[in-house]
């Protein structure tokens, strides 16, 4: 998943990080629900990931924030009932189409 959506983002190097980062946060929040592994917040989390591993890389404030906006919103329109699969279709971004 997480190579195919790089592979599918255009080739802007903050958009392909944010392709890269975007499911970061998903260890940090799983848990299982009746047999299945659930990640709540996991959009939240990840974005504070983000900003973390950035700073440490000296990125812009202004490069973080857009890649921190981007990972928080990056299920938007995803119903919870989807497989795992079935989110890998949608873009990245709010909006595009």
């Amino acid at each position: 998943h997480l190579l195919k959506t790089v592979d599918r983002i255009e080739p802007d190097p903050i958009m392909r990080l944010t392709a890269l980062l975007h499911d970061i946060g998903k260890p940090r929040v799983r848990c299982r629900v009746d047999g299945q592994f659930q990640f709540p917040g996991h959009e939240e989390a990840g974005a504070r990931m983000a900003e973390s591993i950035m700073k440490r890389l000296r990125f812009s404030r202004k490069n973080i924030e857009r890649v921190m906006k981007l990972v928080a919103c990056h299920t938007i329109g995803y119903h919870p009932g989807w497989p795992d699969g079935a989110a890998a279709s949608p873009p990245l971004r709010p909006g595009a189409s």
